[in-house]
């Protein structure tokens, strides 16, 4: 059998990662899947600027209570929120405020080709702009 000059004999061991690798590339990994539902996303964009609880991010997002405080039990649970309790009421922030921007920059990427993703970059700007706007006048 012949073998071109990608098929030849490696070394696996050579070439695997270390032990301290392979738990990074595995949280890193995880890290990108809890960021997988865009609802999440969402509600780290409500928290990008102050803490909030489950009823105000439920009312700004138009979603139910229990699902809000079921993606913000994900959040917590891979530390991307912090809880804060105030006698019955409990308020969520991001861990990492820088957080928000590195999700905005990766939206660069996620159009499938680059006038796109500028088009739909654009808009997440002038819908964030919006947004800003709006607490302002609050």
């Amino acid at each position: 059998m012949h073998r071109s000059a990608y098929e030849h004999s490696i070394d696996v061991d050579e070439f695997a990662p270390s032990q301290p690798v392979q738990l990074a590339l595995k949280r890193l990994a995880e890290f990108f899947r809890v960021l997988s539902n865009p609802r999440r996303i969402l509600i780290i964009e409500e928290l990008k600027s102050t803490e909030r609880d489950v009823t105000s991010i439920a009312a700004s997002l138009e979603l139910d209570q229990a699902s809000v405080s079921k993606h913000l039990a994900v959040l917590r649970s891979h530390r991307l929120v912090v809880e804060r309790k105030e006698g019955r009421s409990v308020f969520y922030r991001l861990s990492d405020l820088e957080m928000t921007s590195w999700i905005i920059d990766g939206l660069k990427f996620a159009g499938p080709d680059q006038e796109d993703t500028q088009l739909f970059v654009q808009g997440v700007e002038q819908a964030r702009l919006a947004w800003n706007h709006t607490r302002e006048e609050d």
